[in-house]
């Protein structure tokens, strides 16, 4: 419970809806999101997503094409379009407009 309300004054002091700040750990550190009700603060710590990046890393090669189904804001996406270089494709299909809008911003 006290790391629950810890987190939220965190979140609401230093990560204020619509402010946009660079990851800072894993794979995707130094790439910027946005902060809102869907991609929340997890993404400036690599949240519970460092298993995925890693196997990603690991599967994923220059040249590859993946799709990402239910891409949510992107944070997939982002690291696997890395990975596959200018060379692969990533194709990030998210089925709710608003999550979708969120990818988009990331995207670009």
């Amino acid at each position: 419970m006290k790391e629950f309300i810890l987190k939220n004054i965190v979140k609401n002091i230093f990560f204020k809806n619509g402010s946009v700040k660079k990851i800072a750990f894993g794979p995707l550190r130094g790439k910027k999101y946005k902060v809102s009700k869907i991609s929340g603060i997890s993404a400036w710590y690599s949240g519970q997503d460092r298993s995925m990046q890693k196997a990603f890393k690991k599967y994923t090669k220059l040249g590859d094409i993946v799709v990402d189904m239910g891409c949510n804001w992107g944070v997939h996406s982002l690291l696997l379009s890395d990975l596959v270089g200018k060379e692969g494709k990533v194709l990030a299909i998210e089925a709710s407009p608003d999550v979708a809008k969120e990818a988009r911003w990331h995207f670009q």
